[in-house]
């Protein structure tokens, strides 16, 4: 009784561990190997479609690329976090943008026309990591740099930018 109990669990383990069947590449199967050109690429806006696991030369895993700023449009050299705030009461929407220089706000609300609206700028020094979370109408922002501390911002005061 045992063995046979050890064979079906073997079994169901095998069957279980098969690849993956959903149509859809894996994300690193898909990442190019030479990322697009900063300087060469259309960073405002545009629209471009999923297919075949590539929006333009980005992975979208069935996610269409609807607009795109550069990091050169923000004003900097890296970025390593995303984070969005819907304003309530008009529906507007915002991406909060961890950079190494700050944080950069843009609105999003209409995808084929971003507007960059401005940076918080660090605390201190530069730094590649800076961390976003959102709670109701406030930004918190953390970052590596000695002596960084904590930032918090206002949401609403973009409504009026």
């Amino acid at each position: 009784m045992k063995k046979s109990l050890l064979f079906f669990t073997l079994i169901i383990l095998v069957c279980g561990c098969t690849n993956n069947d959903d149509g859809i590449p894996d994300i690193d199967v898909i990442v190019p190997n030479n990322p697009p050109n900063e300087e060469t690429e259309n960073t405002q806006g545009n629209f471009v479609p999923c297919e075949n696991g590539l929006a333009g030369a980005y992975p979208c895993n069935g996610y269409d690329l609807l607009g795109r700023l550069s990091l050169n449009a923000l004003n900097a050299s890296s970025g390593n976090d995303i984070w969005g705030w819907t304003d309530i009461s008009s529906s507007r929407e915002f991406a909060l943008v961890g950079l190494n220089n700050g944080t950069a706000f843009v609105e999003i609300t209409d995808t084929e026309n971003l507007v960059y609206l401005g940076k918080l700028p660090t605390a201190t020094t530069s730094s590649s990591w800076r961390d976003i979370k959102v709670y109701a109408d406030f930004a918190f922002v953390g970052a590596e740099a000695g002596g960084h501390g904590m930032q918090v911002f206002d949401l609403k005061k973009l409504l009026s930018v």
